[in-house]
C-alpha cells in the first residue's frame, strides 16, 4: 500500500507530466492493439474486440481531458 501511495503522490504533483505520457502512451497502446485485432481479419468478433479497445482507450484519454481528479485517472 505504501508503494501505491508514493506513486499516487508522485502523480498529482506531476500531474500534467504524467497525463501528456499517458495520452500518448494510450494512444499508441490502443492503435497498436486495433492493428493486432484487425490484422486477424474482420469477423463479428474481432469488430467486438475492436470496439472494446477503442472504448477502454478513449474512456482514459476522455477522463485526462476532463480533468477529472487524479485519483480517479490513476
Amino acid at each position: 500500500m505504501k508503494l501505491y501511495d508514493n506513486a499516487l503522490k508522485s502523480f498529482e504533483y506531476n500531474f500534467f507530466a504524467y497525463a501528456t505520457l499517458a495520452i500518448i502512451g494510450q494512444s499508441c497502446l490502443g492503435s497498436a492493439a486495433a492493428m493486432y485485432t484487425l490484422s486477424h481479419g474482420t469477423s463479428p468478433i474481432q469488430m467486438i474486440q475492436l470496439s472494446l479497445i477503442v472504448l477502454i482507450c478513449m474512456s482514459v484519454n476522455t477522463s485526462i481531458f476532463a480533468q477529472l481528479s487524479a485519483r480517479i485517472i490513476f
